[in-house]
């Protein structure tokens, strides 16, 4: 869309970017699962307690569901669910630009696989905290934000990958 329409949009339509769920404040989280010492989930949530039992599990023949260990490590303070998004996909931005998604996950992981990066929880904390910077020099405005993810990705990476292109279509 052209600047003038994306304005129009803002104005009359609010500042709903992105396709949620929800309208309730989230937190930007970091999850990490067992059997991926290396690897932090960057993602957000209203609840990401709640969250992580959606993630990783699996059914038994018998139609029993089972829950694999996932840890919440980190969640910011929650925020409003729109700037939430923005700097989850900007958090997510650096660490693929630095460190790329983890391509190799376990079949049990059924939510979320393209949140999986190769980083510590440290290093997912750091990415959150700049992009809440970045998110705050940019005057929150969630558009902005998101439209700066995108061109950061494509700048370092010169492509996006498929696996981000839901949140991409929607600025």
């Amino acid at each position: 869309m052209g600047d003038e329409i994306m304005e129009y949009y803002r104005q009359y339509y609010g500042e709903e970017i992105f396709d949620s769920s929800t309208t309730k404040p989230s937190s930007v989280y970091i999850m990490t699962h067992k059997d991926l010492p290396d690897a932090s989930k960057i993602g957000v949530a209203v609840n990401p307690e709640q969250r992580k039992k959606q993630i990783a599990k699996w059914t038994s023949k018998e139609g029993r569901v089972y829950n694999y260990p996932m840890a919440v490590d980190w969640q910011s303070k929650k925020v409003d669910r729109q700037l939430a998004e923005a700097v989850e996909h900007l958090a997510q931005a650096y660490a693929l630009v630095k460190y790329g998604q983890l391509s190799e996950l376990p079949e049990t992981i059924v939510s979320g696989r393209s949140e999986f990066f190769q980083c510590s929880t440290k290093q997912a904390v750091s990415f959150i905290a700049n992009a809440f910077k970045m998110a705050k020099k940019l005057n929150n405005d969630v558009l902005k934000i998101a439209q700066y993810a995108k061109q950061y990705i494509e700048k370092k990476l010169n492509y996006l990958p498929i696996n981000m292109a839901r949140w991409v279509s929607q600025i």
